[in-house]
């Protein structure tokens, strides 16, 4: 298991940059950030190949990849439409039973994205995909928190309506993730680096659980919403910093 991570938002935003064989109708549901709607090719089901490119506009620099709820069995990703071109960790598939994959690489500026998908796992199915994050690392945290100092929420917005019988009728509007996150005793690089972050004010994605060997899918869009309050730890300079993070999931798109 790798460390929490904080990555950059989505570099895959608009429909324009995916050029596939087909399935150009549901090309929005792979940036949505709803994985239970998913692009799907048609007229290649099971082992009937298909090639998806994403162009970047500029050039861009890429370290993270997160494909989420798809159904590929046999697949490999590679850059500028040239398959010898390999990320420094090779993303190649053959043989797959997980729905969701995390894949971590050393930084490579591409002008453009190749995702060969080769078979399905169940293999009377169209290629499907419920989310395609392409993006950068912005920070690798130096240790997890331990579970005291890491307190995730998934707040659930409502309406309910109190029932002339005393029962509770509810209706669910949405699910949005929220976490805070206490930090003591960082060193100076990494507090720079959390630094940078806060006071670029953009949203980012957080990684909870950033492994590439059984995935769980779990990726969040966030902002981080509370002020800045890190200071010597033990009001010692020689101790590291102390600290709270606050981070809400961004509004559905």
């Amino acid at each position: 298991m790798r460390t929490m991570e904080f990555i950059n938002k989505n570099l895959l935003d608009t429909t324009t940059m995916v050029l596939t064989d087909s399935g150009t109708g549901t090309i929005a549901y792979l940036f949505d950030r709803n994985t239970s709607l998913d692009y799907q090719s048609v007229g290649y089901v099971g082992a009937s190949a298909t090639t998806m490119n994403i162009t970047f506009t500029p050039p861009t620099v890429l370290s993270r990849i997160l494909i989420q709820n798809h159904n590929l069995k046999q697949f490999k990703m590679y850059y500028d439409s040239n398959s010898s071109n390999t990320f420094s960790n090779d993303i190649t598939v053959s043989t797959n039973s997980a729905t969701s994959h995390y894949f971590y690489f050393d930084e490579q500026t591409v002008s453009s994205l190749q995702l060969e998908m080769n078979d399905t796992i169940d293999a009377t199915q169209e290629k499907s995909i419920g989310e395609l994050v392409i993006s950068d690392n912005l920070v690798a945290f130096d240790d997890n928190p331990s579970a005291q100092n890491y307190s995730p929420l998934i707040r659930r917005t409502k309406i309910t309506h109190k029932m002339p019988d005393g029962g509770v009728s509810m209706f669910s509007v949405n699910n949005k993730f929220s976490a805070k996150i206490k930090l003591k005793y960082i060193a100076d690089s990494f507090k720079n680096s959390l630094l940078d972050i806060y006071n670029s004010g953009e949203q980012f994605y957080f990684i909870p659980n950033a492994t590439t060997a059984s995935w769980d899918g779990f990726a969040y869009e966030v902002n981080w919403t509370n002020d800045w309050n890190f200071t010597y730890a033990e009001d010692s300079k020689t101790q590291g910093h102390d600290g709270d993070i606050v981070i809400e999931e961004t509004p559905s798109s």
